[in-house]
C-alpha cells in the first residue's frame, strides 16, 4: 500500500473516533436567573457582584475571561467550576447550581438565552464549544 493510501485510512479512522464538537446549545433565561441567585450566594464574595469587580478572584466576564475560555469545551469550564469552587469546597452546591452559574456567566458575556437548558451531563458538555472571544475594538 502506498503511503498516501495509508494516511487516508489513518486520517479517516481518527476522524471517526473524534466526536464533532459544535457551538454551545444554550441555556434558558430561567436557568441564568437561578444561576445569578446561586452566584450571588456562592461566588460574588470573591469575583464581585458584577462578575468583574472582585478583590480576590479573576473577572468572569470580558475579554480576559473570554480569551481564556472562549472556544473551549463547555465541559472544561463546567468541571473547573464544579471541582474547584467555592475554593476548598468544590462540588458542594450541586451540578444544577453549577450549570446555572455557568449560564449566568455566559449571559453576562453576551451569549443569548434559548429554549433549552445547559445540561449537566458531561458527555453532552464535551460536545459543546463555548463562544470564542469577541474581537478587540
Amino acid at each position: 500500500m502506498r503511503l498516501s493510501g495509508l494516511l487516508v485510512i489513518v486520517s479517516a479512522t481518527l476522524c471517526a473516533q473524534t466526536p464533532a464538537r459544535g457551538p454551545l446549545a444554550g441555556f434558558t433565561a430561567a436557568q441564568a436567573e437561578q444561576g445569578k441567585a446561586a452566584y450571588d450566594q456562592n461566588c460574588a464574595g470573591c469575583h464581585g457582584a458584577n462578575l468583574d469587580d472582585g478583590q480576590f478572584a479573576p473577572a468572569l466576564r470580558g475579554q480576559t475571561f473570554l480569551g481564556q475560555w472562549g472556544g473551549r469545551q463547555a465541559f472544561s469550564l463546567f468541571t473547573f467550576i464544579r471541582n474547584t469552587m467555592p475554593p476548598g469546597n468544590g462540588g458542594r452546591i450541586g451540578d444544577p447550581a453549577y450549570a446555572g452559574i455557568l449560564a449566568y456567566v455566559l449571559q453576562a458575556n453576551g451569549v443569548a438565552a434559548g429554549p433549552r437548558e445547559l445540561p449537566t451531563d458531561l458527555t453532552q458538555l464535551q460536545a459543546m464549544n463555548l463562544p470564542d472571544a469577541a474581537p478587540a475594538r
